[in-house]
């Protein structure tokens, strides 16, 4: 468990803080996504198998960059694997464990 999950568990800091300090930290954008809003081949740009492994959802596709939203920030593990997938640009946003949960659960049921 992270430490930043651990305050969130703990009740010392809410999830947005959370994710909003890591954006700060890392030079991250947040985004908030809507699961009707994502095309189903952008979905399946990254296979389904590394999108649950990295916890990330591919949303949007444009010039040249693949932009993924993902519950942790990036390692260079990730990007590297990530970078198997596409020649695009990588742009990476933050979104919430509880949001990127809903998405998956949203996308299930699609």
């Amino acid at each position: 468990i992270s430490k930043g999950d651990f305050l969130v568990n703990e009740g010392l800091i809410g999830e947005e803080q959370l994710v909003g300090a890591l954006c700060l930290q890392h030079s991250l954008s947040r985004v908030r996504l809507n699961c009707d809003e994502i095309p189903v081949r952008v979905r399946r740009s990254i296979p389904l198998r590394e999108a649950n492994t990295w916890r990330i959802v591919p949303f949007r596709i444009g010039e040249g960059v693949l932009h993924i939203a993902g519950a942790a920030v990036p390692n260079d593990e990730m990007m590297k694997e990530l970078r198997r997938f596409t020649r695009q640009e990588i742009r990476f946003y933050l979104i919430s464990a509880r949001e990127y949960e809903e998405l998956q659960f949203e996308v299930r049921n699609f």
